[in-house]
């Protein structure tokens, strides 16, 4: 059976976030995989999170905004953490690069996607080199593949120095998808690579997938 590993962005309270993990994690099941999520994150990256969130928030003032009381706040996170809990397969808290890969090596992955969500997107993301596979470019026996990765954005904001080094990281890369024609462009445009457009994992399972899975 074909060991895969998941590295998607921190789960958290975030609908969107939540549900694609378990939809990319249900359809490689179907397939035969065994699979499991890495749980990476920092400290640092989870307030830093929580005062961008305020901050777009706050600057999107044309839009109404309906915002959550304490309470329902409250709801919401016991309720994200118990779906996670219940239906996603989480490794234990991984917060750095060596022990990443470490983990990978010791629990003998034969296969890391980086997906979907906004994996590419720097101030979202634990360590960013990472979701490029960094942390495991120099090892051949592990097939790296992107699927439905997504910047979270349509322009650039990779500095010179960033992209230069991407450009070397993606060359190990053995399959990249991304989610937006928007990302599409922007790889080739900056990092020289032809990529593929895929659906969301989300949008890869049923109506009756999910009715038939949550009951």
């Amino acid at each position: 059976m074909k060991k895969v590993a998941i590295l998607t962005q921190p789960l958290h309270t975030n609908f969107g976030g939540t549900l694609q993990a378990y939809a990319l994690q249900n359809v490689l099941m179907e397939i035969g995989c065994e699979v499991e999520t890495i749980n990476y994150r920092n400290a640092e990256s989870s307030n830093f999170r929580k005062l961008l969130s305020f901050i777009k928030n706050y600057l999107k003032k044309q839009r109404e905004n309906y915002p959550f009381f304490q309470g329902e706040q409250l709801v919401r996170k016991k309720n994200h953490s118990e779906f996670i809990k219940n239906y996603i397969s989480l490794s234990i808290e991984i917060n750095d690069s060596e022990k990443l890969y470490n983990y990978i090596k010791s629990n003998n992955f034969n296969k890391i996607i980086v997906g979907s969500d906004q994996v590419w997107r720097k101030s979202y993301s634990p360590n960013i080199n990472d979701f490029f596979f960094e942390f495991i470019t120099a090892d051949n026996e592990i097939n790296k593949i992107t699927y439905a990765a997504s910047f979270g954005l349509n322009y650039w904001e990779y500095s010179t120095k960033e992209t230069e080094h991407f450009k070397k990281l993606i060359c190990n890369i053995n399959n990249i998808s991304v989610r937006e024609s928007s990302a599409v462009d922007l790889c080739k445009k900056h990092l020289n690579v032809d990529v593929k457009l895929v659906l969301d994992p989300t949008l890869l399972l049923t109506k009756e997938d999910y009715i038939r899975n949550f009951n």
